[in-house]
């Protein structure tokens, strides 16, 4: 039997999948334009909120809204993150 942590009171029904995640390997590069980088990271960050966001309109649709505000925690997270420069 497995073990998890709910993401919200009840019963579920359905079918389990067991996620195992792979190795994440980084590597570190020089960057040329730290200024081009900022602004690839910057887009990159917008289309992941645009990403969250539909994904939380398409959960409130199905399941309603409180449901769903979990996702909004995320959303302003990394709203944050985005404004925030590296020391």
């Amino acid at each position: 039997m497995f073990k998890g942590t709910s993401a919200s009171a009840g019963i579920g029904i359905g079918k389990a999948v067991i996620v195992e995640e792979a190795e994440l390997v980084i590597t570190r590069n020089e960057v040329a334009d730290a200024e081009a980088e900022i602004q690839r990271f910057k887009g990159a960050l917008e289309k992941t909120i645009a990403a969250t966001q539909k994904m939380a309109d398409d959960l409130a649709s199905r399941v309603g809204e409180k449901e769903a505000e979990t996702h909004d925690a995320v959303i302003r997270s990394h709203a944050y993150r985005g404004d925030r420069k590296q020391r």
